[in-house]
């Protein structure tokens, strides 16, 4: 299900917390509006690999280091080992999460009022414009030649399934929808009236 309202850039994870609805990113300059809606890719188990073994190793130096300076030797308390090791842990484990968002941020699909915005593994950082989009709003994305080959990258790495995959479709044309509309609205109604001819000279 997409994020709904947006509470993260998707970009660089800033908080958006006490924003305008529409409004930029102060980090990255990403563009959103209360009609935003992002798809992110779900972390799988493994992703956490690499943080839980980092810090576990950083806990297990620095309460060594930590309690052998205060008292000394092997003959210190386990309660005090115990808590320095959790305490160290958990700042570790906050500090190597906080640096794989800033510097690897999770693959995803947006839906902006500038056009569908994505970051994936394979094509990076992208965006397509409404207006590059000529497909009819009552056309399935899957079969929309401007997403189509996107789409298949996003359903690898972004979407959870089918249901995700219609749930994007629906708001897509419902977003397109309103693009169209709001540029045939910004276009003039009515041929203005004809110019009266000159007058006849005098005779």
């Amino acid at each position: 299900m997409p994020t709904e309202p947006l509470s993260a850039c998707p970009f660089c994870d800033y908080d958006l917390h006490g924003l305008p609805p529409r409004h930029r990113c102060p980090e990255c300059g990403f563009e959103y509006d209360e009609h935003t809606r992002v798809w992110r890719a779900r972390r799988q188990w493994t992703d956490y690999l690499a943080p839980v073994l980092v810090s576990w190793i950083v806990a297990q130096v620095a309460t060594g280091i930590l309690v052998d300076a205060l008292v000394g030797g092997d003959a210190y308390p386990l309660v005090l080992k115990g808590l320095a090791f959790v305490a160290f842990g958990l700042a570790a484990w906050s500090a190597v999460m906080r640096l794989i968002r800033t510097k690897r941020a999770t693959s995803f699909v947006a839906l902006t009022d500038q056009g569908v915005v994505y970051r994936t593994a394979k094509q990076g950082d992208g965006r397509i414009g409404w207006n590059k989009i000529a497909s009819d709003p009552g056309v399935d994305v899957r079969h929309m030649p401007e997403l189509a080959p996107h789409l298949r990258i996003w359903v690898a790495e972004v979407f959870g399934g089918p249901l995700e995959v219609s749930d994007f479709n629906a708001w897509f044309k419902a977003r397109l929808v309103i693009h169209r509309e709001r540029i045939a609205s910004s276009k003039p109604t009515s041929n203005p009236a004809p110019a009266e001819p000159p007058p006849s000279p005098p005779g």
